[in-house]
């Protein structure tokens, strides 16, 4: 039964222990469901107010004036997110209870905003930058350990059929906490600019983002039924491309998800190319941040609802298609923008299709496979999706420091065309796929 000791690797549960565990969950989803709801939106509106694709972009810019380091900043950040869930598979895809290391991971990712609020108010701004990029650094990796867990632990505890309506409203109210949170961040940094706007941001940040922590403790998990057996980050590398030969439509789609990462590498760089081309002043440029984040979450609001609802039926791989060809035809306008409105409105597809990216990605995963290597899965994909989310930022802030912002959109917009065409046709929905067609790696 599921209170006996957790058989490793291929001992299968039994039905009746399989119709067990199915029924906890089930009993358990109500209360685990409201608690996913408050957790999103703390987690969100503590991420709004320190939002990677503009409030830090803004600061770094602010910091240094460099659009270099902008760019490497943003490389830095998805990157160490991205990769270090394939060596945090290693450390938790053995253990049958998910909720324990979610918790520390979380707290190593939190911390570092509060010593970053203290950096930037206290410290000159040589010693401000290095300062900040260490431990930039050490939220973004731990983040990533986080959203590893998070994820195998939410592919336990929500039912495969009501996954879609459950993050899609989860996602709609966390996106409408982050979006306030954007407005309110903008305000306070065009309050008080650099440093002190910047340092009280980032300390709300850190408050409102431990306080999450406490809400997802409490929640209802039942131990797996099945686990893999324990192994090391140097086995787990090793054990890639057996998972890719085994699996061929499960490494095209990290192929082509990695690619597809430049289609976002110019989000960050709307508010600098806006303050450039309508030579707005310090002040405008520091409300814009709010206006921005508010644009750009508002339509993630929607987009949460619409791609969720969008996949219930039909799997989480069109909602990636599309937000790929939205964000395209978004990227080909900004060139010929001249006011403000223009890139509020540009921004705002970009929300709706950067909504398309992050909630299908996130699920798409938890399909394919079998349950006991889910994490596998999932830190497997983030790693190799942080190949394009290390080069693609770096790309696009070479661009806009040695050409120009307009070259940089026009070759977002192509390349994201081209990511559309790759997803469209060459993978194929894990939905659609049977469990006996699905693999179980032989490692």
């Amino acid at each position: 039964m599921v209170d006996q000791k957790i058989p490793l690797g291929p001992v299968e549960p039994t039905p009746d222990d399989q119709q067990e565990f199915d029924q906890k969950i089930r009993d358990n989803f109500p209360a685990n469901r409201t608690i996913g709801y408050i957790h999103g939106i703390l987690h969100f509106a503590g991420l709004g107010f320190y939002w990677p694709a503009t409030v830090i972009p803004k600061f770094v810019y602010d910091l240094t004036g460099s659009d270099f380091l902008v760019g490497l900043v943003t490389s830095v950040g998805f990157a160490l997110n991205q990769v270090s869930q394939l060596f945090g598979s290693a450390f938790v895809e053995h253990m049958a209870v998910k909720k324990r290391p979610l918790l520390w991971y979380g707290l190593w990712a939190r911390a570092p905003m509060l010593l970053i609020a203290m950096s930037v108010m206290f410290f000159s701004r040589d010693v401000t930058f290095p300062v900040f990029l260490s431990l930039y650094v050490v939220a973004s990796a731990s983040m990533g350990l986080y959203l590893l867990v998070w994820t195998d632990l939410m592919s336990k505890i929500i039912p495969v059929e009501y996954r879609g309506s459950y993050f899609g409203v989860r996602n709609f109210f966390a996106s409408s906490a982050t979006a306030l949170a954007g407005i309110a961040a903008g305000r306070i940094i065009e309050t008080y600019l650099y440093p002190t706007g910047y340092a009280l941001s980032f300390l709300l940040a850190f408050l409102v983002m431990t306080a999450d922590l406490f809400v997802i403790a409490r929640t209802k998990e039942v131990p797996s039924l099945k686990v893999n057996p324990p192994t090391t980050v140097r086995e787990k590398l090793k054990s890639i491309p057996t998972y890719f030969a085994q699996d061929r439509n499960f490494a095209v789609y990290c192929y082509v998800r990695s690619f597809s990462n430049v289609s976002r590498a110019g989000i960050p760089f709307y508010i600098l190319a806006a303050t450039s081309k309508l030579e707005l002043t310090p002040q405008e440029s520091a409300a814009t941040v709010g206006v921005f984040t508010f644009a750009l979450l508002a339509t993630q609001t929607i987009g949460n609802l619409l791609w969720g609802y969008y996949s219930q039926g039909r799997g989480w791989k069109a909602p990636l298609e599309l937000a790929c060809l939205l964000i395209g035809v978004a990227s080909f306008f900004v060139p010929s923008l001249t006011s403000l409105t223009g890139f509020i409105v540009v921004v705002a597809l970009s929300g709706l299709s950067d909504s398309g990216f992050m909630l299908p990605s996130l699920n798409i995963l938890m399909e394919f496979g079998k349950p006991e290597s889910r994490s596998s899965y999932i830190g497997i994909a983030n790693g190799v999706s942080a190949i394009g989310a290390l080069i693609s930022p770096l790309l696009a802030g070479t661009i806009a420091q040695q050409l120009t912002y307009d070259i940089l959109f026009y070759f977002v917009g192509a390349a994201s065309i081209i990511s559309y065409l790759l997803m469209r046709f060459l993978v194929t929905d894990p939905r659609h796929l049977s469990d006996q067609e699905k693999p179980a790696i032989e490692i």
